[in-house]
Parts: structure tokens; sequence; C-alpha cells
């Protein structure tokens, strides 16, 4: 929700930041995805059976530490 979070803005100013992504709940069935560095593409406006769209494409940059874009650790 843009009340929330202004997406929009975010991807103009090209600001980058943490995302995760975890899947399950039961120790030993647990998948997280991580991405350190995220940062929201070029907004296009796009439609899908007569519905108009926002796409915001998401860009993995690396870290300091290099090649570390995505990392998947199973808990």
């Amino acid at each position: 929700m843009i009340g929330e979070v202004n997406w929009l803005a975010i991807a103009k100013a090209h600001t980058t930041g943490m995302m995760f992504f975890e899947h399950g709940t039961v120790a030993g069935n647990i998948v997280r995805i991580n991405c350190p560095k995220t940062q929201i593409g070029r907004t296009k406006i796009g439609q899908s059976q007569k519905i108009l769209t926002d796409t915001l494409p998401l860009i993995l940059q690396p870290g300091a530490a290099g090649n570390n874009e995505l990392t998947i650790v199973c808990k």
C-alpha cells in the first residue's frame, strides 16, 4: 500500500535495501532466501486481461563481499 511504503519514491531515489523471504515454520524445514542489497528498477505500466498493471522489477546487487546477491539458508 502506498500509505505504508511509497514504492515509486524509493524507485526514483535508487534506494537499496535488504530483502528476504522465509518459507516454513518447523525447524529443519525452513528455507530462507536473503538478498542483502536490492533495488527497485524502472516502473512499467502494462495491461493484463484489460486490467492496468504497474510493474516494479527488482535488481539484486552484490554487497561488499561480492557474489552474494542471493543466498539460500536451510534452517
